[in-house]
């Protein structure tokens, strides 16, 4: 990062990072000396400030590290292999042997941390068994693909009454922007219907759910405000609920716990559980759905995951996508064979003598036991015999 920022800033020569590799001394003014401080500073207090704005996405940067683990990786090898010759100058011309000991187990470290990372990578996305695609849930209209009511889009719904949204059109946007490419194959008739649409009341959306047997989820913003149960939204939502006649089986509210529903179906936030987690309560048939969804390598992770269905404003990207962004297949039987032997060998050496050799068969039967390598050897196996 100290060699970047001096290129950047470096204002003669936009070369600034092969001085090393040419030999040249970097000779900082004391302008660069400035640039790098408020650069360093700035990196600084956006961490700090990241941390205590957005403590809980801490999840998400580790969920993104899942999900370009191995590519990250992979670029990390292509790195060290490129600085390998400039390391090595420098510890040719360094002029005592403190700094060549000090050069040379910096590189030894970062190298043993770069090539032996595969063994933490625990990525869902690296298995034999793909779950199915998780089914897409519009959030709140899917907005990415609507405009808002024209005239009225500073407005919150607390400034609408009901026969007021009666009176807006929910439909004209959609044949004039056709966000699914869909309007072509509609009918003169189904066109005039869409360009009328007004917005649907909960009774006539639930009317609508039950017709086409499709589930809904909702959730009710002003329960806060309520002074009792018979007058709270909950109550008159349950009493709706019953008089449209739909199969509460068919209707979720955004609740994060399962006791409502049997414990059979969870609601929450994306970064609130892990993969694993995900992957352990569809073990048990829970249902899981996860909110918001809009990025392709997220619902990619959640897929391997194995998600049940996803919140999302962009259904009409995510809809479109046939797999995963990237989805590596463990190695084959063999491979299992071939590290279970080692295990073995490994168990049969207990003289002290053979104590070396116990521990070097053990890191390799741990690397080619990792989820990473046998996941490469499965990508070479199908690709070799892609019958």
């Amino acid at each position: 990062m100290y060699v970047c920022f001096i290129a950047f800033n470096d204002q003669d020569d936009v070369f600034g990072l092969l001085h090393l590799a040419i030999r040249e001394p970097m000779k900082l003014h004391c302008l660069h000396k400035v640039f790098l401080f408020l650069g360093l500073l700035y990196v600084t207090l956006g961490i700090a400030g990241f941390c205590i704005q957005w403590n809980d996405e801490w999840q998400t940067v580790y969920m993104s590290f899942q999900a370009t683990a191995p590519f990250l990786q992979l670029g990390a090898v292509v790195a060290l292999t490129l600085i390998s010759s400039l390391v090595f100058q420098s510890y040719h011309t360094a002029k005592t042997a403190a700094c060549k000991a000090f050069i040379m187990m910096t590189f030894l470290l970062v190298s043993a941390a770069v090539f032996l990372c595969p063994l933490a990578i625990h990525s869902p996305c690296i298995t034999n068994n793909l779950p199915p695609k998780p089914a897409l849930i519009g959030h709140r209209g899917a907005p990415m693909t609507k405009e808002e009511f024209s005239g009225r889009d500073g407005d919150t719904h607390n400034n609408f009454t009901l026969k007021e949204l009666k009176t807006l059109n929910a439909g004209e946007w959609f044949a004039r922007t056709d966000p699914f490419q869909s309007v072509s194959s509609l009918s003169k008739e189904e066109k005039m219907e869409a360009n009328n649409q007004t917005v649907p009341s909960f009774f006539e959306l639930l009317l609508m759910a039950k017709k086409h047997n499709i589930s809904l989820i909702f959730d009710l913003k002003n329960e806060k405000n309520s002074t009792g149960f018979h007058n709270s939204d909950s109550y008159y939502a349950t009493e709706t609920i019953k008089e449209s006649g739909i199969s509460p089986e068919k209707v979720y509210n955004t609740r994060s716990d399962m006791e409502a529903d049997n414990g059979s179906f969870l609601n929450v936030k994306y970064s609130s559980l892990s993969t694993r987690n995900i992957s352990e309560l569809r073990e048990k048939n829970v249902s899981v759905n996860l909110w918001v969804v809009n990025e392709s390598w997220l619902f990619s992770l959640l897929w391997c995951s194995g998600a049940s269905s996803v919140t999302t404003n962009a259904c009409h990207i995510l809809k479109n996508m046939s797999k995963p962004d990237w989805h590596l297949r463990l190695g084959d039987q063999d491979t299992k064979r071939a590290v279970g032997l080692l295990k073995q060998y490994q168990a049969s050496l207990t003289s002290p003598e053979e104590q070396a050799l116990k521990t070097s068969v053990e890191k390799v039967s741990s690397i080619f036991g990792s989820h990473l390598f046998q996941a490469l050897l499965g990508e070479l196996h199908n690709f070799h015999n892609p019958s």
